[in-house]
């Protein structure tokens, strides 16, 4: 990963356990890819000198998610889940080769949930520990 690119297209969801946390991958995605904001980007450490995360050497990335209102820095390494078989990926991933922003957000986030066995959320608890960005409701029948 000499540099993380966001291409929403070239994603893969491959576990349905976390749809939730990948649709809401993509939503931050396209604004990012839309608005020319860093979203995504700017959670994932160590970046280059323009703000996007490069490849760390060291295998050591910090990930930076809100949990229970607070910004917290996971610390994770790019050693992903393979199947023992074939080699493949069996986490989510991009199909650019040498891109693993999905993998690696994807790896912090079942980290802080306790694995890969994740029960499963929702759309907006996922954006807000991806964002910070606070969500609510609005029943329209009220209005």
């Amino acid at each position: 990963m000499s540099q993380v690119l966001i291409s929403v297209i070239s994603q893969l969801l491959l576990l349905f356990i976390d749809c939730s946390f990948v649709a809401s991958l993509c939503i931050a995605a396209i604004f990012e890819h839309t608005h020319k904001k860093h979203l995504i980007t700017s959670c994932i450490f160590p970046q280059s000198k323009n703000g996007t995360p490069t490849f760390n050497p060291s295998g050591k990335y910090l990930v930076r998610l809100f949990l229970n209102g607070i910004a917290r820095k996971v610390v994770i390494d790019d050693m992903l889940p393979v199947d023992a078989n074939s080699g493949d990926l069996v986490c989510s991933h991009s199909r650019v080769e040498n891109e693993f922003w999905v993998s690696l957000l994807e790896k912090a986030y079942m980290k802080i949930n306790g694995g890969y066995d994740f029960p499963g959320s929702t759309s907006s608890t996922d954006l807000f520990c991806l964002t910070g960005f606070l969500h609510f409701f609005i029943d329209l029948r009220l209005i």
